[in-house]
């Protein structure tokens, strides 16, 4: 299969991402349009492609191997209404939007989310794909031949694996933001937590998360928690940490209750 022709519109990381998945599947022989409102400051930013033209009109007409819309949720439906061109296939990237916003391109629909964070740096052949499509189509097969860990998943599915990445990263990611103004406020450095963030995500990614919970709430620790309490200057995180002292105080309730003096192993 060659690379053919592609439109992509958008200009953002999500079209940058779409590149660089192009690039692997294709070798870089491939063709790309790129419809972006400002091409002179898109020109530079994809400066790196030879292979691909900045557009900043909508309105081509010609038929494409396949268009991309790598915009953001909101837009994908009006861009696929409005767009004069057709193409094999359409595809979006999106985790949170069904095939069905490809309306009225459904019937070739194509969704392709890749799950990980396209606003970091992230090596494209190590990233996982969830998929799905109206029929079958040998640019799938092409996908699963150049990547190992492509997932077929249903939008139901989908929808709950994307609640479970926005959890997982960027529910981290904000309570991360918040402790470090805290720390700033009371003068400390973050770096200081690094070895624990590290041992917390290894240990996640370890299994057996509820046998490896640690902590004052875990083992009922009610002094060292009213003392957490009273030191915390942010109101934000101070209703975080109630709240999730709670959930965890809830979600071992049975343990806590057969042995009210904690587990005294379990430390931090």
């Amino acid at each position: 299969m060659t690379g053919g022709s592609h439109l992509i519109v958008g200009s953002g990381n999500a079209a940058r991402f779409v590149l660089k998945l192009l690039d692997v599947l294709f070798n870089s022989d491939f063709k790309a349009m790129l419809v972006s409102r400002s091409p002179d400051t898109c020109s530079v930013k994809f400066k790196e492609w030879k292979n691909v033209t900045i557009s900043n009109h909508q309105f081509h007409t010609d038929t494409y191997d396949a268009i991309w819309l790598a915009v953001p949720d909101a837009f994908i439906s009006s861009y696929a209404q409005s767009l004069k061109a057709d193409a094999r296939r359409w595809i979006h990237l999106s985790g949170a939007t069904s095939l069905e916003a490809l309306e009225p391109h459904a019937d070739k629909g194509l969704v392709i989310w890749p799950i990980i964070s396209l606003a970091s740096a992230y090596d494209i052949r190590q990233v996982p794909f969830a998929i799905e499509t109206a029929t079958h189509d040998d640019f799938v097969e092409v996908l699963k031949l150049k990547f190992t860990n492509v997932i077929e998943m249903p939008y139901e599915k989908r929808l709950a694996a994307h609640m479970a990445a926005v959890v997982s990263n960027n529910f981290a990611h904000h309570l991360h933001a918040l402790l470090e103004e805290e720390l700033i406020q009371q003068g400390i450095s973050r770096q200081f937590l690094k070895p624990i963030i590290e041992q917390t995500f290894q240990r996640i990614l370890a299994g057996d998360l509820k046998g490896s919970q640690t902590g004052p709430a875990r083992r009922g620790d009610l002094p060292t928690i009213e003392k957490h309490l009273k030191t915390i200057k942010s109101e934000k995180l101070l209703l975080l940490y109630k709240t999730l002292t709670q959930s965890i105080q809830k979600y071992y309730a049975t343990e806590l209750q057969a042995n009210t003096t904690g587990n005294n192993d379990l430390r931090v």
